[in-house]
């Protein structure tokens, strides 16, 4: 899926840490996400409305500034 915001993401399950790298190259780390919220993402129509919905303020988050 093609986004505006999104460059690419990637999930660890073992860390259950999501990565999401933005088209500016910024990197948002998000903590404790279940392996569900992956696969939800992955199966998402829209990236940035999924990380809007599920991601952002629902689980810690740490900013990399690219």
């Amino acid at each position: 899926m093609e986004s505006s915001w999104i460059k690419d993401y990637s999930y660890d399950a073992d860390a259950e840490t999501l990565t999401v790298e933005t088209k500016s190259g910024d990197e948002y780390i998000y903590a404790d996400v279940p392996q569900v919220e992956a696969d939800l993402m992955e199966e998402a129509h829209s990236l940035g409305t999924f990380h809007n919905n599920n991601l952002r303020d629902n689980y810690p988050c740490t900013k990399q500034e690219g």
